[in-house]
């Protein structure tokens, strides 16, 4: 599945993520869970309330009062692969080197 992210960030509004996905899938998705990666100060998302699906610059679906979360590494770890363990060669090679 493609998934183009862009954000733009308005300093007078708030942060608003487009999130792209094939308009095909649209038609059968009603609750979207979506993982990003968050570079923006804890500051600005608390303005965040929007997210937008597009195809062809045009809207076809909206998401209102999201849920912003910290999502920890370990978390990461233990939904992958099934543990946390250490040692784990997959761990080790993907997601150490990733960062948090």
């Amino acid at each position: 599945m493609n998934l183009i992210l862009s954000s733009v960030i308005n300093i007078d509004s708030a942060v608003t993520l487009t999130i792209i996905y094939p308009y095909s899938l649209l038609i059968f998705l009603t609750k979207i869970a979506v993982t990003l990666t968050i570079i923006y100060p804890y500051s600005l998302l608390i303005f965040l309330t929007k997210i937008a699906l597009r195809y062809t610059s045009i809207t076809k679906s909206f998401g209102v009062s999201i849920e912003i979360y910290k999502h920890n590494k370990e978390e990461r770890i233990a939904r992958t692969w099934g543990t946390t363990a250490p040692g784990l060669s997959k761990v080790e090679e993907v997601i150490t080197p990733a960062g948090n």
